[in-house]
């Protein structure tokens, strides 16, 4: 799973120059995303989006968490229902179902890191222009490091998971 960046930058100028920048660097073009209420000097630097657009990210975050609390649900309604019919073996089932669907929540909710756009369309609102870029996991401190030195007015918003 790769790692999504986003920094805010303060305009478009500002923006095409990083994605230029951060193309001379190897990283493709298919990897830079950029949200803006004005696209007309991005759209053919980056992949560019308007600030009315779905967060596909997150619509797969939350179908995925619904189907892991569902399948919780259930496995905890038939645990209950097996406990007051007759104790047998087959309450290793959903007590099994339960742990994994509990540790996969666990697992999701404290080591995959996740941000989402709406925290940002204020900022896009009133100008700003947020950069999202996807990297592998080795190569988020380099890219780190690169916007923190070379363009020091991009505001570092998180790190997420990319698809």
């Amino acid at each position: 799973m790769r790692r999504r960046l986003y920094y805010l930058l303060p305009n478009n100028l500002r923006a095409k120059q990083v994605a230029e920048d951060l193309k001379s660097e190897a990283i493709p073009s298919q990897d830079i995303h950029v949200l803006t209420e004005n696209n007309s000097l991005l759209k053919d630097v980056v992949d560019t989006h308007t600030g009315d657009e779905t967060d596909r990210d997150y619509l797969i975050e939350w179908v995925l968490w619904r189907i892991n609390l569902t399948v919780f649900f259930f496995a905890c309604v038939s645990l209950i229902t097996l406990l007051l019919m007759a104790p047998s073996y087959w309450i290793l089932l959903p007590l099994t179902i339960i742990g994994i669907t509990l540790s996969l929540g666990l697992m999701f909710a404290m080591k995959i890191p996740h941000i989402h756009l709406d925290e940002f369309k204020s900022a896009v609102k009133h100008g700003e222009v947020l950069m999202m870029v996807d990297v592998p996991f080795s190569g988020v401190g380099t890219l780190a490091r690169t916007m923190h030195k070379q363009h020091p007015e991009a505001i570092t918003g998180g790190v997420s998971w990319a698809l």
